[in-house]
Parts: C-alpha cells; sequence; structure tokens
C-alpha cells in the first residue's frame, strides 16, 4: 500500500506570542503533516531589523513574499497573524487550500483604544517588565494577562517569555495599528476557492462578538466554531479540541 503524504500547515502566531507558543501544537501534528511556524520580526527570537513605522504593511509584505513560494494545506493563525494573512489574500494569489482564522483582529479593537493610542506608556509598560526582578514582575504579569485568558491557571513560562522577549517599540506600535485598523477583507476571484474556518472564544476580552460577526459575513459563510468558557488564547486554553479540529480537517484533505 503507498505511503500517504504528508500534509503542509503553517502556522502563524497572534501578538506578543512566539513559535514556541506553538512548538507543541506543531509535535503532535507532526504525525501527520510537516509543520513551519511563521514568526513574525520583533518577537520570539526574531529580531526586526527593518526601520519603519508601519510596521503592520511591513509584515503583511514580508508574509506575501514567504508564501509566494509556498503552497499548505493548512494555515493557521491567530489574532494579529490572521489580520496580516487576510491583507495578503485580498492583493495576492496564494496556495492554500484552507485557512484557520482563530480570534482574529478584525476592524480594529474597540477595548484597547483608549490606551493604545498612547504610544510611549505603551512602549513603558512592555520595556519596564525587562529590568525587574522576574520573581517581582511574574506575578504582575500574570494578573495582566487575564486579558487574553479566561484563568490564571493558564499564565505559563512561555506567555512570560514572550511578554520579555519581545520588542518593546515594536509590539507598542503593532497593537496601536491593529487597535485603529480599518481593514475589510473583500474576497475576490483570485482566493475563491479557499476553505475559510472562523473560530472564537465565548469569553474573549480583546475581540468583541460584533468584530467577528462582521469576518464572518465578509468571508462569505465560513465555517464557523465557537469555544465555550475560554478566553482569546485557543491553543493554550483548548489544547485538546482545537488539536482534534485541526486534525479532522487534516483527515478530510487526506
Amino acid at each position: 500500500m503507498p505511503k500517504t503524504e504528508k500534509k503542509k500547515i503553517l502556522i502563524i502566531h497572534g501578538w506578543l506570542h512566539s513559535a514556541k507558543r506553538y512548538f507543541e501544537l506543531a509535535e503532535r501534528l507532526s504525525e501527520f503533516a510537516d509543520v513551519d511556524i511563521y514568526e513574525f520580526e520583533g518577537f520570539g527570537k526574531t529580531k526586526f531589523n527593518y526601520k519603519t513605522v508601519n510596521i503592520l504593511d511591513y509584515y503583511v509584505k514580508k508574509l506575501q513574499n514567504y508564501l509566494k513560494e509556498m503552497e499548505y494545506d493548512i494555515v493557521i493563525t491567530h489574532s494579529m497573524g490572521g489580520n496580516v494573512l487576510l491583507k495578503v489574500l485580498s492583493n495576492s494569489n496564494c496556495k492554500i487550500s484552507n485557512v484557520i482564522l482563530s480570534n482574529t483582529v478584525y476592524q480594529g479593537l474597540p477595548i484597547l483604544k483608549p490606551i493604545a493610542w498612547i504610544l510611549p506608556i505603551t512602549v513603558l509598560s512592555l520595556w519596564v517588565p525587562k529590568v525587574i526582578p522576574k520573581r517581582l514582575i511574574k506575578p504582575i504579569l500574570r494578573k495582566i494577562s487575564l486579558l487574553t485568558i479566561q484563568e490564571p491557571k493558564y499564565f505559563d513560562d512561555i506567555m512570560f517569555e514572550d511578554a520579555l522577549r519581545c520588542n518593546a517599540i515594536v509590539a507598542a506600535i503593532t497593537i496601536f495599528q491593529l487597535a485603529f485598523d480599518r481593514f475589510r477583507f473583500i474576497q475576490e476571484t483570485q482566493n475563491d476557492e479557499i476553505i475559510f474556518i472562523v473560530t472564537y472564544s465565548e469569553k474573549d476580552r480583546v475581540i468583541p462578538l460584533r468584530n467577528t460577526q462582521k469576518l464572518i459575513k465578509d468571508l462569505r459563510c465560513p465555517i464557523v466554531k465557537e469555544y465555550k468558557n475560554i478566553g482569546h488564547t485557543v491553543v493554550l486554553e483548548a489544547q485538546d479540541d482545537y488539536y482534534q479540529m485541526i486534525k479532522e480537517i487534516i483527515d478530510i484533505e487526506a
């Protein structure tokens, strides 16, 4: 019996996350697929080496160039990652069969606008934790993390490390741009064969439900899945259910 060729999967992380956040998921999926993880410059271990103020636009161009020569059966995105990918798909043809948009930033972040517009304060709040002893700053970051997770138990070492490793200026500018982003996805014929799967969380404190509803409408009848009793970070708070959903898509594609 001929060996079935493995599927190709790309994972694109969200704001203040890194590739490391998805190592566990990638390891579980590696039995059935070849998994790549895309890391944005300025987050995780990837340094930001370009001088620009419009960082989101830079991310779009970089991801667009990356995808030019690539072909994926499934692209998994979270939050900012979904926002950037949608912008790529709006103006270029990509060889992608399925796109999972999880807790996607779409049409701005109303809850963060009052804070995000004061850039110096945002930069300072992201830089100060780097110079405070870890034993002192960790409990503070655990409480702040409740904006993105439903319960403190989900605050793990990876989340802590990602918050400390990010480029404070890059992170501040990107959250400002995301908060006031007005991009709307209009599906063109160039990517009309992509199957979109939108996932959202019942208790997401970052993405308002009305924004997700706008995304669902603009995607024209995507597959929609709701996760109950969790916050913004589905890969962490609903690990097994999220993995199972992706595995089912792989099985359908087989």
